[in-house]
């Protein structure tokens, strides 16, 4: 997975790391990468959730979606680009964490807003602005590098876009 382009990464209900990269989908189980070419052809997985029954419910660049399991794609429906929208906007959880030196912060926007993202101290202080622009709907990632000044410790970053305001944690480990 060294060339791969990470784009989402969920936990099934067995602790199985499942992987959406640019290249299709790859599952990790503590010891071994196993990459599922039924599911890579090649799709850029652009966002995936996992169900109740354990399917995986994956998002693609170019190919709609697709429902996945261990027996197979079990369905994939092409969408249309006028028929997806985001409905709500999300900040999510930065990975990896814990990071060294480097993490990846994601957020999703209904609609074209002013953004800020923003990284602070446990005591409140600004350590330094991601994000600072207009920035159109749709899914962001921003890459964030702990600069040499940063001691190991927690760190949270806050995404405010229009009305809309949340807070996350993150762990820098060195």
């Amino acid at each position: 997975m060294p060339n791969n382009f990470i784009n989402v990464i969920t936990v099934d209900k067995d602790n199985n790391l499942w992987i959406g990269t640019d290249r299709g989908l790859v599952k990790f189980d503590g010891t071994t990468f196993t990459t599922f070419p039924d599911v890579t052809n090649p799709w850029s997985i652009i966002s995936m959730k996992i169900d109740r029954f354990n399917n995986k419910w994956i998002g693609t660049f170019s190919h709609g979606l697709a429902i996945y399991n261990e027996n197979g794609v079990t369905g994939v429906t092409s969408v249309d680009d006028e028929s997806f929208s985001i409905h709500s906007y999300s900040l999510y959880q930065n990975y990896p964490n814990p990071f060294n030196p480097s993490t990846v912060i994601s957020y999703e926007l209904q609609k074209p807003s002013f953004v800020t993202l923003k990284v602070y101290d446990v005591l409140g202080r600004e350590v330094q602005t991601l994000v600072n622009e207009f920035k159109q709907a749709g899914k962001h990632l921003v890459k964030f590098s702990a600069a040499n000044n940063l001691s190991s410790g927690v760190y949270f970053y806050k995404l405010t876009a229009g009305k809309f305001s949340e807070l996350k944690k993150m762990i820098l480990l060195k």
